[in-house]
């Protein structure tokens, strides 16, 4: 980068100016740099805990890290419906979908709307909790979600 004075207050000399330009952090960067992963521990599908969750499944659904406690997603069960319940990041750009089956050997083909929980004990700042419910007065019925992470 040059700059040139042209006012004449330096004589029309020409002053080099230098240095170094960063730039901003995605979203996930901060994310992995707020719990101090760094190098190929802050990689995507690194797993620095050892909970066999990597770190974009930990940034998609509000875990952390560095600590190998916690689950993506709960489940819960009653007589006629299965519910699961998960966080969902407010940014970030990850796109999440929940997906129902019959059976397990058809695939999950159906999807499910979540809504937003009137539950939000324990949830972390930048997040919000949501839920689905599958109908299993036919039986049973599988529930699951998926994220998109950029």
């Amino acid at each position: 980068m040059a700059i040139t004075d042209t006012g004449g207050g330096a004589n029309g000399q020409s002053v080099a100016v230098s240095g170094t330009v960063s730039p901003a952090q995605t979203p996930y960067q901060s994310w992995g740099s707020g719990y101090g992963l760094s190098g190929t521990s802050a990689e995507a599908g690194a797993d620095p805990d050892g909970d066999g969750w990597s770190n974009a499944q930990e940034y998609a659904f509000g875990l952390n890290p560095t600590n190998s406690g916690g689950s993506l997603a709960s489940l819960t069960q009653t007589t006629n419906q299965v519910k699961i319940t998960f966080l969902q990041r407010d940014t970030g750009g990850i796109t999440y979908a929940v997906k129902a089956a019959a059976t397990l050997a058809g695939g999950f083909t159906n999807n499910i709307t979540p809504q937003l929980s009137a539950d939000t004990n324990g949830v972390p700042a930048g997040y919000k909790k949501y839920e689905a419910t599958l109908s299993t007065t036919n039986g049973r019925g599988f529930l699951k979600v998926e994220a998109t992470v950029p």
